[in-house]
């Protein structure tokens, strides 16, 4: 459920911004938070099954790294966006 709410509340500010071609009155530092929370938690991942000594433990987190995966996308977008 939050993987499908967050691919949907992504999309309506992308989609704004493109058409308005514009990101004038949108603040970029939450989206810089966004992107460093999207990193940590992905680097969680890694570093967790490297301390494990198997990339098994990749399979059991596969929804929070496809989290932070689209995170890591759309926070590009806007960067490139802004």
């Amino acid at each position: 459920v939050k993987l499908i709410l967050t691919v949907v509340k992504y999309i309506p500010q992308a989609w704004s911004n493109y058409q308005r071609k514009s990101t004038v009155g949108w603040s970029i530092i939450n989206v810089l938070l966004d992107f460093s929370g999207g990193v940590f938690s992905i680097a969680q991942i890694i570093i967790d099954s490297v301390l494990a000594g198997s990339w098994d433990g990749i399979k059991g987190f596969m929804i929070k790294l496809t989290l932070g995966l689209v995170t890591l996308i759309f926070d590009t977008i806007f960067i490139l966006q802004h």
